[in-house]
């Protein structure tokens, strides 16, 4: 969780955290270090599962997952103004269910959820991952402790410039 992943890498107790955020974090060093493309999960019994691709006008009258309220995570607003940027405005709910992966949101809340996972079955095919017929791209953050060093985050980073 955002809070918890910023209070682990000021502390000290994570020497690198990733999150899907592009946000300056007091006290922190910080670099966007990929993007990842977005596609949309619906239980695998949803009409849109049946296809290969969408657009994202087509969840316009679908119900969507989010893990935070807009305003209250970067995340839940680079989605929400996707949509937003799409011509409609989302309807949504906060998942229940908190620190799994995302697919899981679109069983759980019964709702697409926006995900980077690989098109196809996921969770022993329950859900469907859809490719999305325009790239939504999400940003990658990493944050550390400015003036520190950590070989494994040194490769990372380097992987990632």
């Amino acid at each position: 969780f955002p809070d918890r992943l910023t209070a682990g890498v000021r502390d000290g107790a994570v020497q690198l955290g990733l999150r899907r955020a592009v946000v300056p974090q007091e006290l922190l060093a910080g670099a966007v270090i990929g993007y990842d493309p977005l596609r949309v999960a619906v239980p695998a019994n949803h009409p849109l599962a049946a296809r290969s691709r969408i657009r994202i006008t087509d969840l316009a009258d679908e119900l969507i997952a989010l893990w935070a309220p807009p305003g209250a995570s970067y995340y839940s607003d680079f989605l929400v103004n996707a949509c937003r940027r799409a011509g409609f405005e989302p309807q949504y709910r906060v998942s229940r269910v908190q620190g799994c992966p995302p697919e899981v949101a679109a069983l759980t809340e019964s709702a697409a959820a926006f995900v980077t996972a690989p098109p196809g079955p996921a969770l022993d095919g329950a859900v469907t991952v859809v490719d999305l017929d325009e790239p939504l791209l999400v940003p990658l953050q990493a944050l550390w402790q400015p003036h520190t060093s950590s070989a494994v985050r040194d490769l990372i980073l380097r992987q990632h410039p």
